[in-house]
């Protein structure tokens, strides 16, 4: 009987263990609600669900600005979707951090896409005239809690230009935020993180985050910006494309370190788990609600224990669609409240 024993009181203890380490701790926990925020994506779509950023316990909130929403034709200014997100914030004690895009009619060398509004972002063609741009902008919000971030996710669709074209826009865009608002946060970009894409194999893993990994580094060596930024879908639970969550945003601080900026905060401006099964290319994401919520207590655990100063989920709401980032949000398109939206909450 003892050899039967043994293997399964072995066998408790190993699980118990497992079990316990996945388990965020009370502080961890307390950790995790401090630093919590919400992509919206636009700034529709944060008008149209303030309260319910408000009723989730989001601190803070994420959505896109393109510049044509603000600025329509060279000097004539709308701020009225601005000005309302900035008050629904401040009603909430939350703040803001806008994604400042470069699409334009009239100022961006690339028109805009009518079919893809929130892709090709391009260089613009004055940069006196993004700088003017930016400097209204944060002289209007200066001391409201609004960050500000230059681009999103260079490395793909989002950005139409080069490197050497980013790195342009970066500086330029850090040094006018700054002069206009000193204590203005400014993030660079940050990279698609690839969750995505079939990766596993060596030579479609090293093409995608050779490139990513140049782009980063290339970014992070300015010093334009004052947090980095990480975008990490990985799973705290298992291995995709060779990255966990934790193993991922490790390897961007690394980036950080080699390029002289281990001392600057980390934001965490995209994360996200799917609440149902997605077929992608290579792979099914065997999603469910229970797993989502328990994936979203993990990560935001960890991250708190890293630490990140701030970690923002993606979605509130399930847009349209049918991919993998179209299955992550804290409610479902019809606003049924999924078990991640209690986790996300602390509860």
């Amino acid at each position: 009987m003892r050899v039967i024993r043994r293997p399964l009181a072995s066998i408790a203890a190993l699980l118990f263990a497992l079990v316990a380490a996945w388990t965020p701790r009370a502080g961890e926990v307390a950790a995790a609600e401090a630093i919590r925020g919400l992509n919206a994506w636009t700034l529709d779509a944060y008008l149209a669900a303030a309260a319910a950023f408000a009723e989730a316990g989001a601190r803070s909130a994420r959505a896109e600005v393109l510049w044509r929403e603000v600025e329509p034709s060279e000097g004539r200014y709308d701020w009225s979707k601005l000005d309302a997100a900035v008050a629904a914030a401040h009603g909430a004690g939350s703040s803001l951090l806008l994604t400042l895009r470069s699409v334009s009619d009239w100022g961006a060398v690339r028109p805009p896409d009518p079919d893809h509004p929130y892709q090709h972002a391009s260089r613009p063609r004055s940069m006196s005239a993004w700088r003017d741009f930016l400097t209204a902008l944060a002289l209007r919000y200066r001391g409201q809690s609004v960050a500000y971030e230059i681009e999103n996710e260079v490395n793909a669709l989002f950005w139409a230009g080069s490197l050497a074209d980013y790195l342009d826009l970066l500086t330029v865009s850090y040094r006018a935020l700054k002069a206009a608002d000193p204590q203005a946060i400014v993030l660079p970009s940050a990279m698609a993180c690839g969750v995505a894409l079939p990766l596993e194999a060596p030579e479609p893993r090293d093409q995608f985050f050779g490139k990513a990994d140049a782009w980063a580094s290339a970014i992070l060596r300015t010093g334009a910006y004052d947090v980095v930024n990480v975008h990490d879908d990985y799973p705290p639970d298992v291995r995709v494309n060779g990255w966990t969550f934790a193993s991922y945003l490790d390897h961007v601080r690394a980036l950080a370190a080699a390029a002289g900026a281990g001392a600057k905060p980390i934001w965490i401006t995209e994360t996200g788990f799917a609440a149902r099964p997605v077929a992608l290319k290579g792979r099914v994401e065997p999603g469910s609600p229970e797993t989502q919520a328990q994936r979203l207590s993990q990560a935001f655990a960890a991250a708190a224990a890293f630490p990140a100063a701030r970690v923002y989920w993606l979605f509130l709401e399930d847009p349209n669609g049918d991919g993998l980032f179209a299955a992550m949000g804290l409610m479902d398109s019809s606003g049924h409240k999924r078990p991640a939206w209690r986790a996300f909450r602390g509860e």
